[in-house]
């Protein structure tokens, strides 16, 4: 943030232009013009300019001056004008003390999630918050995740420790909670999603979007028509009177899919009995013998390194879905 001589100066830079419009009409047709070029980013668009905003505000009061609003959009190469600029400027502004909090201007910008979006948030939440407390800790993902397959990781230049402190920074960045404290709450989780969400089509076709990415991104089961889940993982089980199932392995975000034995508990856990034998799809071979008393095999170089320990352990199966 820039001193209150600076700030004044800003103020008078941000006078509405001289060729202005309606006031009411030009800060609507700013708005939407700058959701129209964070739209052309993609699903994370908002993100970015959140994180832009961000790195401006060296004093971490979550306000900037109108010099740094206008250096953010520049930096960001979203290509509007100098009057919509101003006039964003000065419609978020209210107080006209020359800051703007950028917190307010995306909350504008992102919106509230729809009923539909904010209940499949809630549900990928309970994913991610296995214990139930609210919370998400360092602690909990190193219990549950393995980062060594992420790029860095295996490049050596970031450890599994820093890529998962770097996935929860991406949620504490979004707003709400507190940001820094190594921890995610559902309000930090709500406002990252509604980040993307804005940048998701509204209506009815924008919503199945929407339901499907959750569905597969944190891998929950269920969804109709096109908005049923594809990413949980699909076996061949074959039973005791050689019948075959293909199964879905149901809310398998924590299963370790490559463990044959962490796959017959889960699908034991599903009230499947009988089973003769198991196959992976993608890895036909891998097959285990439902009556067999031979010991599980060993895992396989391109497995988890926590598959050993999934089977003495199946409590803390360890996943690799996001870092894999």
């Amino acid at each position: 943030m820039l001193s209150l001589t600076t700030a004044t100066a800003d103020v008078e830079a941000a006078a509405e232009p001289a060729d202005a419009c309606p006031a009411p009409d030009c800060t609507a047709t700013a708005v939407a013009a700058l959701k129209a070029a964070l739209k052309l980013r993609g699903t994370h668009g908002i993100i970015s300019i959140g994180k832009k905003f961000r790195s401006m505000d060296d004093s971490g009061d979550h306000k900037l001056s109108y010099t740094e609003f206008k250096k953010a959009l520049l930096e960001m190469r979203l290509g509007l004008p100098e009057a919509d600029m101003m006039r964003l400027f000065r419609h978020f502004d209210a107080d006209a003390s020359g800051f703007v909090s950028y917190d307010e201007l995306l909350v504008t910008l992102r919106g509230q999630l729809s009923e539909r979006r904010l209940d499949m948030v809630h549900r990928c939440y309970k994913v991610l918050d296995r214990t139930g407390d609210g919370r998400v800790t360092l602690a909990d993902l190193e219990r549950r995740y393995d980062g060594s397959r992420h790029p860095d990781v295996v490049a050596g230049t970031k450890t599994q420790r820093t890529v998962l402190l770097e996935f929860l920074g991406m949620f504490e960045g979004a707003g709400g909670g507190t940001a820094g404290d190594g921890q995610v709450d559902f309000d930090e989780f709500k406002a990252y999603y509604a980040m993307v969400s804005a940048n998701i089509d509204e209506g009815p076709s924008g919503d199945d979007y929407f339901e499907l990415m959750m569905r597969n991104v944190w891998h929950v089961s269920g969804g109709e028509g096109w908005c049923a889940n594809t990413t949980c993982k699909r076996v061949l089980v074959v039973l005791d009177d050689d019948t075959q199932k293909v199964v879905e392995l149901t809310d398998d975000f924590d299963v370790d899919t490559k463990d044959l034995a962490a796959v017959k508990a889960k699908l034991a856990e599903q009230g499947m009995t009988n089973i003769k034998s198991v196959a992976l799809y993608g890895d036909m071979s891998s097959t285990e013998s439902g009556g067999s008393s031979a010991a599980p095999p060993s895992p396989s170089p391109s497995a988890s390194p926590g598959s050993a320990r999934n089977r003495r352990n199946p409590d803390h199966n360890r996943s690799s879905i996001i870092f894999g």
